[in-house]
Order: structure tokens, then C-alpha cells, then sequence
């Protein structure tokens, strides 16, 4: 990668969700007890939303209907010749 700085780039959400979609793995971040509190879960995208899963005692269905961030990397670009980190934020919602 040489020692070029990496860069921010603000995705579409379209291009966002079709990263997030070619890997399965990540990190859901939330507010607990007023910290900030990081999950590592699988998730999958569909019809344009991530979707994880969970058991039903996790601390991450504590904060339903609010905002929380999720978090994947390992996603080449051959273009860019990198491999980012890609962030994504909405309200979270249970889907059972």
C-alpha cells in the first residue's frame, strides 16, 4: 500500500449495502450504561437492511428504536487498493 494516507470516503448507501453484503462478519456499536459498548456479530444484508442475530438476552436488544453504528472491514476495493473499514448508522429495529 506504500505509505500513501488513507483516505475518508463518504459511500452511497447502495454502494455501502453492497459492501457490507460481499462479507458476513462485524461489529454493532452501541450506548450502554452511557459507554460505548461494540458487539461482534454476523449479519447479512436484505431488501436493504442489515440484519443480525441475536439471542434474547444480548445487551444490543436494549437499545431498540435507538441509534446505533455497525461496523465491517475486510472488504477489498481493487480499484482504491486498499481494504476499508466501512461504518453505517440507523435506528435499530427487532425483526422477529
Amino acid at each position: 500500500m506504500g505509505n500513501e494516507p488513507r483516505q475518508l470516503k463518504e459511500l452511497t448507501k447502495e454502494e455501502s449495502l453492497r459492501l457490507l453484503g460481499s462479507v458476513s462478519f462485524g461489529r454493532v456499536v452501541f450506548s450502554q450504561n452511557a459507554l460505548p459498548a461494540a458487539r461482534p456479530v454476523n449479519h447479512l444484508v436484505d431488501n436493504g437492511a442489515v440484519i443480525i442475530r441475536t439471542h434474547l438476552g444480548a445487551a444490543v436488544l436494549s437499545v431498540v428504536g435507538q441509534v446505533v453504528a455497525y461496523q465491517a472491514d475486510a472488504m477489498g476495493l481493487p480499484r482504491l487498493r486498499l481494504t476499508p473499514d466501512l461504518t453505517v448508522s440507523q435506528a435499530a429495529a427487532a425483526v422477529v
